[in-house]
C-alpha cells in the first residue's frame, strides 16, 4: 500500500508541475496579460486617440463647519479623483453627442481609458487604486490615454470640438490635450498598455 501511494504521490507531483509552470512562468506575467487584452480589444471600432493632461491640483469652496461661510481648500489629484473625473468627462461627451437619447435609450461613445502617471503633490499611499506602477510612471503627471469610438453622425472635427470642450468642463480638465485619427489600433492599445493593465480604468471602460 505504501508503494501505491508513493507512485500516487509521484505523478501528481509531476501532474502539478506541468499544469503550474507554463501559467506561473508565461501566461500569468504583466507583459503576457496586456498583450493577450490589447490583442482582445483591437477588434473593437475605436478610431480616435485623444491624449489628455490634468490638472495636478485644484482649489474648491467647502463649508465651514457651524458656519454659512466657505474656506478654501486645495485638492491634489488622485487615482480616484482622475477616475471620477473621466467619469464626468464621459457623461458630458456621451450627452453632448446623442443628447437625450444618451439617457434613453443608452447610447453611449465606445472608449478603451489609460490613467498614467503617478500623484505628485500630497500623495497619500492608501489614495493610490494602482497597486503596480512602474518606475518612470512615478515621474511622470497623472494623465489620460483613450481610444474613442466617433458618433455616425459627426465628423472627426466636429467630435474634436466635443472632445477638447466637454474635457474643459470638467473638474481637473486641463486645457492641453493632443487628438488624432487611429491608423493602427493595436499598435495604439500596446502603447497605451505598457505600463501594465493595472493602468487601464475599468470603471470607465465601455465597449458599446
Amino acid at each position: 500500500m505504501s508503494g501505491f501511494r508513493k507512485r500516487l504521490e509521484r505523478k501528481n507531483g509531476v501532474l502539478l508541475e506541468r499544469t503550474r509552470m507554463p501559467f506561473t512562468s508565461y501566461c500569468y506575467t504583466p507583459d503576457y496579460q496586456s498583450k493577450r487584452f490589447a490583442t482582445f480589444l483591437s477588434t473593437s471600432d475605436v478610431d480616435v486617440r485623444a491624449d489628455l493632461t490634468l490638472k495636478q491640483s485644484k482649489d474648491f469652496s467647502v463649508p465651514v463647519p457651524g458656519s454659512a461661510s466657505f474656506s478654501t481648500e486645495r485638492i491634489y489629484l488622485t487615482d480616484a479623483l482622475a477616475t471620477a473625473n473621466l467619469n464626468q468627462f464621459m457623461s458630458l461627451l456621451n450627452y453632448a453627442c446623442y443628447k437625450h437619447a444618451h439617457k434613453r435609450y443608452g447610447k453611449s461613445i465606445s472608449v478603451i481609458p489609460v490613467l498614467e502617471g503617478h500623484q505628485q503633490k500630497g500623495a497619500q499611499p492608501e489614495q493610490s487604486l494602482r497597486m503596480n506602477v512602474r518606475g518612470s510612471n512615478k515621474e511622470k503627471r497623472l494623465h489620460n490615454h483613450l481610444l474613442l469610438t466617433t458618433p455616425k453622425h459627426l465628423s472627426f472635427e466636429q467630435f474634436s470640438m466635443k472632445i477638447r470642450e466637454c474635457w474643459e468642463l470638467t473638474d481637473f480638465g486641463y486645457n492641453e490635450c493632443q487628438i488624432e485619427k487611429i491608423r493602427d489600433t493595436k499598435g495604439c492599445l500596446h502603447y497605451n498598455f505598457k505600463s501594465g493593465l493595472d493602468s487601464v480604468d475599468l470603471d470607465n471602460l465601455n465597449l458599446s
